[in-house]
């Protein structure tokens, strides 16, 4: 992942539609800062022609810098009012049910799905744009949101017998891990457990990253944190810095060392939260745990 590269691609399709979803933390190993992520992605506007569109994220002021400079047609799409044409204006819960509430420049538009992912709920934000920009109508969208499920490892939520996992193992970075913490707290009242492993490819920064969340996670409402991985640690340490409870904490270094101890402190009803970054291979714990409960 590097400057570059979404260049070759674009040149190789030249897309009649191009997307930006946001500018976070990731591959920073590669591209050192958020500014040079920014500058990669605005790549994709590189090839649009007269007739093309492109649709970004304008609650970023990476990426609106680097959009403004590029030439053609452009859409920008949010919360932040001030810098957006099309805005999410507000999101809700209700039972099961999460409505999403769009201006699409000054008309009113209301969604709903079961989808409850913060973060998801934005990747689906964009793709309601982009599927009205293709020609589909709202009851057409609206229609297809009853369907969407999550992808395995995404946000899939498995209601156990006795538990209800959180399987975000796909993958994991800052900000992503950051909204999925927070919309688990606000989603569940019950006993809630996370198990959170390393997030990789961020570069010289990677422990303030972790230490960050840890300090983000202390804010919370959760009973237990479980860290797998040496560069987790130091999100078990931001949490301690910033008032979390040493003994409500677990380091492990493999992944398949953890499923057993979650055995032992989660009690019926629990909710478990699972993420980290996909080498981590953070599935094996849901796997071991579950082994443990037949």
């Amino acid at each position: 992942p590097g400057i570059g590269e979404i260049d070759l691609l674009c040149e190789i399709l030249r897309p009649d539609v191009a997307v930006i979803l946001n500018v976070f933390p990731v591959h920073l190993e590669f591209l050192k800062n958020l500014d040079n992520v920014s500058r990669a992605k605005s790549e994709i506007l590189n090839y649009l022609n007269g007739d093309d569109i492109a649709f970004i994220t304008g609650d970023s002021p990476h990426i609106l810098n680097k959009a403004n400079l590029k030439k053609g047609r452009k859409v920008f799409f949010g919360r932040n009012e001030t810098t957006n044409d099309i805005i999410l204006k507000e999101i809700t819960r209700n039972k099961h049910k999460t409505k999403m509430e769009i201006n699409f420049f000054g008309i009113e538009s209301s969604f709903e799905t079961s989808v409850i992912n913060r973060i998801h709920l934005e990747n689906l934000f964009a793709a309601i744009i982009i599927s009205q920009h293709l020609g589909m109508k709202n009851s057409e969208i609206q229609e297809a949101l009853k369907k969407i499920q999550p992808l395995s490892g995404r946000g899939e939520i498995k209601h156990l017998e006795n538990f209800t996992i959180i399987d975000e193992t796909y993958n994991s970075n800052p900000e992503a891990l950051k909204k999925s913490l927070d919309w688990v707290d606000k989603e569940y009242k019950g006993m809630k457990i996370a198990v959170l492993g390393d997030m990789l490819e961020l570069g010289e920064e990677e422990e303030q990253y972790h230490k960050r969340v840890g300090q983000f996670f202390a804010e919370l409402n959760y009973d237990y944190l479980i860290t797998i991985g040496e560069r987790a640690t130091k999100i078990a340490d931001g949490a301690i810095k910033n008032g979390y409870l040493a003994r409500k904490i677990k380091r492990f270094t493999h992944p398949e060392e953890a499923g057993g101890y979650i055995k032992e402190i989660a009690k019926v009803g629990s909710i478990i939260l699972f993420k980290a970054s996909r080498a981590i291979q953070l599935e094996k714990v849901i796997e071991e745990f579950l082994s443990k409960n037949k």
